[in-house]
């Protein structure tokens, strides 16, 4: 009996860790670079397992600035501007002011933020 059980809680945590990032919103909290002389490029990347096409929507201070209809096998990127993410004040860094970036959709989804450097490959 107890191999069952231990058997059934770890099935249902290791379940739960592989869905971690996928869910119907995510918030990108503004970071801090002082030393930023090339500003980067900022992407927001949107992928799901959902064949049915749906709108997640991207807002800033709770403005809509953006929306992608993405779906299974059609993941979409926004071009994201550095004054939405990017701060060289570092009391801004990581807070809930007019800074980052809060994405909705319908159904679960992948997001991730990527930052590139021209001057780098």
């Amino acid at each position: 009996m107890r191999k069952l059980l231990l058997t059934f809680l770890l099935i249902l945590f290791s379940s739960n860790i592989l869905f971690a990032q996928r869910d119907t919103d995510h918030w990108f909290a503004p970071y801090f670079d002082s030393q930023n002389s090339t500003p980067y490029t900022h992407t927001l990347y949107f992928s799901t397992d959902s064949v049915a096409p749906f709108e997640v929507k991207i807002f800033n201070n709770n403005t809509q600035i953006g929306a992608v209809t993405i779906s299974k096998n059609n993941p979409q990127s926004f071009p994201l501007p550095a004054q939405f993410i990017w701060t060289d004040n570092d009391s801004m860094a990581s807070t809930t002011v007019n800074m980052g970036v809060y994405t909705k959709g319908t159904k679960p989804y992948f997001a991730s933020l990527r930052a590139a450097m021209s001057a780098h490959g």
